[in-house]
């Protein structure tokens, strides 16, 4: 029976503190650890959930660190440079009420602010949270995560403060009681229940031997309250042969999953394809799915289908911090239930542009897709495919471990090898030139040009035209190309020019190289985007892909990472859609546009009288590119399909809007009733 007696514990769980010692414990060489001075460099920070005028806190330490969200949806923290991190105790004070930012983003400033200190030389971090995120007061599957996730950030504890918090971790003895009957709920024993049900029970319960040593209770005390459950001391899985695969379809580009689906099927396997209930941190695996033993594939990209505006409304506020934390909850959900194995494929790789730790004159930010690494590897991923990294090194700096690897599709060289092939077998003259925009996407270009040169053979120019960008700041719209070098050949107008990079938000950059080109005389301009992260506005993402045709591009090439969105067929159907998209009348609506238009076009000096006849041509000029097939190629392993790589883009562009079309919570393909089995795993840290 279930007793109702508090436990009563410190309000501090210890993660990382004694590292070294524990080391050596391992080996039986017991380390003395003499108490620690408190060091002389104290360092708070807030982050922007906390209610600094409640607490009293210096309007200066708000200052000492920014945040914002990137139009590509990234979550980004920084801390002013003159903020000295190295050797000090970094204490990261947690609010999550915030009347703009949602819970979830503000605990992922959280994160990041951890990772950062850390990286910079942080000789103790410390996280103050709500104490409604202690996995023992209020156990839950997201708590016990959350704790894992500052963990692998860099915490060393974490110190849950209640209502009576005033912004200063005081720890004197402070006492936390939590409910023995609410932990004994959360790992309740259902004799009745699935084979998934009875596995998370036993997972659950290793983790919370886990929690319970890091809140340094005595380890009978914590045996006895686990002893206090009604359930076998063991489980027998049956074996089992030939499960499913299983594919667990995430909130963000479910028919981008179904495309994975039909490939892995092209293969010969025997899927089982569920979309996942709920989102953020309330996403659930469906009840009927059984993942124990099976293979489990997670699709999830970044962005909301261009056409879900309520959706739209809150990413533009809280970015893609929500897909993320859902994409682990779906993770952990499948390590809880022993899956054999976690894949994760992941398009457009959260945080792609935050890959690297930076020191400058302005801030310091920490290395936020390694973070990420660390962070899915803790839900339980064991392998992340992605698509043309925003570096080429990001993949062996944030999924390369011991638990985890990482996977690139190429997505560049795919789509530009399709066009390459076409151009070979066409009439037209000239040789094809590749167009770098700026010299961060050399190597890139450089591995394009190796793959294009045995297609192309002499009709690849061997001169390449680089462009020279700055950024002023990590904002989208900061870069500026200042030149174009041409080469000694110049522009000949019979040639076609590539120019292909690896997304785009506002494509104030790549319409620049655009305008360049196209004023020295090419004719035959190509541009290929493999992340199309654009606007989700409709209105205004039809006005910037109108744009780079109007600038002088021929096809414009992107792949199916994220959603494209319908397309307006004319000027006159851009307002009527739109009008009934929003209910603002057609004369708004051309008001609008011609705000635009003299924001972003002007300095182009174009025709607004031919700018609105380049509607009716984007449907025959912009190409959608499915990627499912090479995807599946990275974590298949069965034969490959007679597929092949690209599709046709006109058809695998009306296939995406057809896809997404479908509601159905299941589609079941081929399963098979055999039990599932597994030799049950220990939890994760």
């Amino acid at each position: 029976m279930f007793t109702t007696a508090a436990v009563k514990i410190n309000r501090t769980i210890h993660l990382n503190d004694h590292r070294a010692t524990n080391r050596y414990a391992k080996r039986g060489i017991l380390l003395s650890t003499p108490e620690e001075n408190d060091s002389q460099n104290t360092i708070d920070l807030y982050n922007h959930g906390c209610p600094l005028k409640q607490w009293n806190i210096d309007p200066a330490k708000e200052k000492q660190n920014n945040f914002q969200v990137f139009g590509t949806g990234d979550a980004f923290s920084n801390v002013l440079a003159p903020v000295n991190l190295n050797e000090a105790d970094v204490n990261i004070h947690v609010g999550t009420e915030h009347p703009t930012y949602s819970s979830v983003v503000l605990l992922h400033e959280a994160l990041q602010l951890c990772r950062c200190a850390s990286e910079h030389g942080a000789e103790k971090v410390r996280i103050a949270l709500p104490e409604t995120y202690h996995p023992l007061q209020h156990p839950s599957d997201f708590n016990t995560l959350l704790v894992n996730l500052f963990k692998v950030s860099g915490a060393g504890s974490i110190y849950f403060y209640d209502k009576n918090y005033q912004g200063k971790i005081t720890e004197n003895n402070e006492i936390l009681s939590f409910n023995k009957e609410d932990v004994l709920h959360h790992l309740q024993w259902n004799p009745e229940g699935t084979l998934d049900d009875k596995v998370t029970h036993f997972m659950r319960k290793h983790a919370m031997s886990r929690t319970l040593s890091q809140c340094q209770i005595n380890h009978k005390d914590a045996e006895k309250l686990l002893n206090e459950i009604d359930a076998p001391a063991t489980i027998q899985v049956p074996e089992s042969k030939n499960l499913p695969h299983v594919l667990l379809c995430c909130s963000a580009n479910r028919p981008f999953a179904k495309k994975i689906a039909e490939s892995l099927i092209a293969r010969g396997e025997t899927v089982k394809i569920y979309e996942t209930e709920g989102k953020g941190v309330q996403a659930k695996i469906p009840s009927d799915a059984q993942i124990c033993g099976a293979t489990v594939t997670i699709v999830q990209s970044t962005r909301p289908n261009p056409k879900e505006f309520d959706k739209i409304k809150e990413y533009d506020t809280n970015g893609a911090s929500s897909y993320l934390f859902e994409t682990m909850m779906i993770a952990r959900q499948a390590h809880l239930k022993s899956a054999k194995r976690i894949n994760l494929v992941n398009p457009y790789q959260f945080g792609a542009r935050s890959d690297k730790a930076e020191d400058n004159t302005k801030n310091k930010t920490g290395a936020y897709v390694q973070q990420n690494g660390l962070m899915l590897e803790a839900a339980g991923v064991e392998h992340v495919i992605t698509a043309e990294c925003h570096d080429p090194h990001t993949l062996s700096g944030a999924y390369t471990g011991k638990k985890i690897k990482g996977s690139a599709v190429h997505a560049i060289t795919v789509i530009s090898t399709q066009i390459a092939k076409e151009f070979v077998q066409s009439t037209a003259e000239g040789q094809m030139r590749i167009v770098t925009p700026d010299a961060g996407a050399a190597k890139r270009t450089n591995e394009l040009i190796e793959t294009l040169k045995p297609i192309l053979g002499k009709r690849l120019c061997d001169i390449r035209i680089l462009g020279e960008k700055e950024r002023s700041s990590h904002k989208d719209d900061s870069a500026v190309i200042k030149n174009l070098d041409v080469g000694d050949i110049g522009i000949n107008p019979q040639d076609r020019y590539l120019i292909a990079d690896d997304e785009t938000a506002t494509g104030k950059t790549l319409c620049q190289a655009i305008h360049n080109i196209k004023k020295q005389g090419a004719q035959n301009i190509s541009v290929v985007l493999v992340h199309n992260n654009m606007p989700l506005n409709w209105l205004e993402r039809q006005l910037c892909l109108a744009r780079f045709l109007m600038l002088g591009v021929n096809d414009l090439h992107f792949s199916d990472t994220q959603e494209m969105g319908t397309l307006a067929n004319s000027y006159d159907d851009l307002i009527q859609t739109y009008s009934k998209m929003t209910a603002f009348t057609p004369a708004v609506i051309e008001a609008q546009i011609a705000d635009w238009f003299n924001a972003y076009m002007k300095p182009f000096d174009p025709a607004f009288e031919s700018f609105k006849t380049i509607f009716s041509q984007l449907s025959m000029r912009i190409n959608v590119h499915s990627l499912a097939d090479c995807f599946v190629e990275k974590f298949s392993h069965k034969a490959k399909s007679h597929l092949s790589l690209v599709e046709n883009p006109r058809e695998s562009f009306y296939k995406a809007n057809t896809l997404f079309s479908k509601t159905s919570r299941v589609s079941s393909v081929a399963m098979e009733n055999n039990p599932p089995t597994l030799e049950a795993r220990p939890a994760l840290r």
